[in-house]
């Protein structure tokens, strides 16, 4: 289940391969739901998926689309320095956060 800490590598790798904006978000996006769908037998059998998760993801989903549209918006907006830095600041946050618990 750690699989998605490599959100911050993954971010700098792409970054520095020189990666535009539309491919970064999208390898990003398209890696980690691969990778939850492939976890999803095994988080069912661990008993974490129930009724009651499920209710809680569909009551949370509107919010997941505001977050979407929100994100497209502004990353369609910003200048291509400006996301990079933006996406080394996060990485370094969540980074951060890994190692530190």
């Amino acid at each position: 289940m750690i699989a998605n800490a490599g959100g911050p590598p993954m971010s700098l790798y792409l970054l520095r391969t020189g990666v535009s904006r539309a491919g970064l978000l999208g390898t990003v996006a398209l890696f980690f739901l691969t990778v939850n769908v492939a976890k999803l037998p095994f988080s069912a059998s661990l008993g974490l998926v129930s009724a009651g998760s499920l209710l809680v993801s569909l009551a949370l989903l509107p919010g997941m689309v505001a977050g979407l549209l929100l994100g497209r918006f502004v990353a369609h907006r910003i200048s291509g320095p400006v996301f990079s830095t933006a996406v080394l600041i996060a990485t370094a946050l969540a980074g951060a956060r890994l190692l530190l618990g």
